[in-house]
């Protein structure tokens, strides 16, 4: 089924998604955005996992390949464990 525009900016709930409400946040507040191709975005946490080179949720992988991603440790970068610690 292929999404509409309606429902990528708005969850399940009915609410907007949390990047399209910050967005229309930063916008009313005169903050100008841009697109930065430079830019790299981490998702530091154990939901996320790297599969056939894109950052997917394991939640969706699991459910397309019907495995498991098992209970690991949750790994947590190198650059951050300094904060953390």
């Amino acid at each position: 089924m292929k999404k509409t525009f309606k429902d990528l900016i708005f969850e399940k709930n009915g609410k907007l998604n949390e990047d399209i409400e910050m967005s229309l946040h930063m916008h009313n507040n005169g903050v100008i955005l841009s697109f930065d191709s430079e830019n790299t975005v981490w998702h530091n946490d154990d939901s996320y996992m790297e599969f056939n080179g894109q950052t997917l949720k394991k939640q969706i992988v699991e459910k397309h390949l019907g495995v498991s991603m098992g209970t690991e440790e949750p790994f947590v970068h190198p650059d951050f464990q300094e904060g953390l610690d």
